[in-house]
């Protein structure tokens, strides 16, 4: 059961964080991208 619960909390989360990507105007496959560029930011 506990996976269960584990499986739709992880469901919930995506949903949300799907939903603040849209109020942003950021399309969920451009999210990898913008992670890399991040990242790269911090290490440089």
């Amino acid at each position: 059961m506990e996976s269960l619960r584990r499986a739709e909390r992880l469901r919930e989360l995506q949903a949300a964080n799907h939903h603040r990507l849209a109020e942003r105007g950021i399309p969920a496959d451009e999210l990898p991208a913008l992670i890399r560029e991040a990242y790269k930011g911090r290490s440089a």
